[in-house]
């Protein structure tokens, strides 16, 4: 069925009753217009638009790689709402002032997905957002999030890692995104949309936010603008902000080409223990703590000493003898441990 707009028709027309839809006025920037939307459905799909104001009229099918019929009312949109006049397509808001009784969700957008066939499986999304951006065209982003906080920040606490209390992680007044895993879910708890899905427990998630490369990369992972942080402006020096915190035991990890976490960067420090830092200056790298190097070679483990490994500071275990500053290590197979320095000829003892 195709059905346009038109105010003339029969007051009983489903053309008439959507002439007096598309009559309604709506505020846009010099005044209020007509929304003179066209209305179409066609194997139980719906499509709300306006006449396009250059062509081609398939814009959406020709440029997301499909043709019209797919994405206005064939096999992917149930329902599909297309701006003529190059403005935002769809738009879903709520107030809290509205609420006059508990349990109201206030969401302006929200989308669902149940992944429950189990024969032939495949992948869904609960969302998914894409654009694209031609050479010489102005910016273009995937999604943008915002968040205004109106007060002066005094009414509200600062989340940290921490799993629970005032400053839980979750007690974030004013955040960009919340990612969470497993739904608030209880053992019990029906699920899916016949009650057929009864929820024996929440597994846990697999990546909260996965970077890929799906047929071009990233210049940058993560980007910080040097005056996003609170407490840092990019150019003063001694300044600090939190850029990522995490609780104890959490790490960087590289693997080397397999699953193998080949090298890794974590924090053990206790709520009894001392802060430690580590800053990179214009002179070099401070830490404000003691190093310990916890694993000690034997002389015959070292590497050879040479220009390229001149500078390396380890702890060798079996020095033999009384060692002198800057003297050789000899061959080992005694029980002194102390500093070895390469130099780039030779390994010094320290």
């Amino acid at each position: 069925m195709s059905v346009t707009p038109n105010s003339g028709a029969a007051a009983s027309s489903l053309a008439g009753l959507l002439g007096n839809l598309s009559g309604i006025t709506a505020p846009g920037p010099t005044g209020f217009a007509a929304l003179n939307a066209a209305f179409f459905t066609v194997n139980s799909r719906t499509l709300f638009n306006s006449p396009a104001s250059g062509s081609p009229t398939n814009w959406l099918g020709n440029g997301a790689g499909g043709s019209a019929s797919q994405y206005a009312y064939g096999g992917f949109g149930q329902i599909v709402s297309l701006s003529g006049i190059g403005d935002v397509g769809v738009v879903g808001a709520t107030r809290t002032t509205d609420i006059a009784t508990s349990g109201r969700l206030p969401i302006g957008i929200m989308g669902w997905s149940f992944n429950f066939k189990t024969t032939a499986p495949q992948t869904s999304w609960a969302g998914y957002m894409e654009a694209r951006r031609k050479k010489g065209a102005g910016q273009v982003h995937g999604l943008e999030v915002n968040v205004t906080d109106l007060g002066d920040g005094s009414d509200r606490s600062i989340p940290s890692a921490m799993a629970s209390g005032p400053n839980a992680v979750y007690s974030a007044w004013a955040s960009g995104i919340n990612i969470a895993c497993g739904g608030n879910v209880t053992p019990g708890q029906q699920t899916g949309w016949d009650g057929s899905q009864n929820v024996t427990q929440a597994a846990n998630c697999g990546t909260a936010l996965p970077i890929y490369s799906n047929g071009a990369k990233f210049e940058k992972g993560l980007l910080f603008g040097e005056t996003a942080l609170v407490g840092c402006d990019g150019s003063t020096a001694g300044q600090t902000c939190t850029m990522i915190e995490a609780g104890r035991g959490a790490g960087m990890a590289w693997i080397d080409g397999t699953t193998r976490q080949a090298a890794r960067i974590s924090s053990d420090v206790s709520s009894a223990g001392t802060p430690v830092n580590l800053k990179f200056t214009d002179v070099g790298a401070t830490i404000d703590r003691p190093i310990q190097f916890t694993v000690g070679l034997t002389v015959a483990q070292l590497p050879t000493c040479n220009a390229a490994t001149k500078g390396i500071l380890v702890r060798v275990d079996d020095y033999s003898g009384s060692p002198t500053y800057n003297g050789g290590l000899g061959s080992g197979g005694g029980t002194t441990s102390l500093p070895a320095y390469c130099n780039g000829t030779y390994w010094a003892a320290h």
